[in-house]
């Protein structure tokens, strides 16, 4: 079995945190309808339309920056990371070789917690939106109120 490469783990954790960006993203345009929902529907007849409806606009248009950069920087990254892998592959040296060598013998089991914990975010924030992100959240209960005791009279 040929060793792991430590540019095919970095390529696995780039593409955990793309996923995780585009989440993220999500989850903001889709809690901003909420709170726009929320806040406006209803309310100041026409004018609470009109202002939702700009409003909704210009989170729409942040959100869809923000997934353009999202995809702009990942692929950038990525290809990157794969140019570094194939002129690492393509050094003749042997003294750069066992230099490249450690280096991927050091940075390699970082690189393995780093996938494997992008790879949760990751899938956590699918779980943790994806579904359940119609649900609304229940309103704050009132405090309890404090009852007055023998040493507070």
């Amino acid at each position: 079995m040929a060793p792991e490469r430590l540019s095919s783990v970095m390529l696995e954790v780039v593409e955990n945190n793309r996923r995780l960006a585009h989440a993220l993203v999500k989850v903001y345009r889709r809690g901003s309808g909420q709170l726009i929902d929320r806040s406006l529907s209803g309310r100041f007849g026409a004018r609470g339309e009109q202002l939702s409806e700009l409003i909704s606009w210009g989170v729409d248009r942040v959100a869809e920056r923000a997934e353009a950069a999202v995809t702009s920087i990942f692929g950038e990254v990525s290809k990157a990371v794969s140019q570094m892998g194939d002129w690492a592959d393509q050094v003749d040296n042997p003294y750069a070789t066992l230099s490249l060598q450690l280096f991927r013998a050091v940075n390699l089991p970082g690189a393995r917690a780093a996938r494997a914990l992008s790879g949760r975010l990751a899938a956590g924030v699918g779980q943790c939106y994806g579904a359940d992100a119609k649900k609304v959240a229940r309103p704050a209960r009132r405090p309890a109120k404090r009852r007055r005791t023998a040493r507070q009279q």
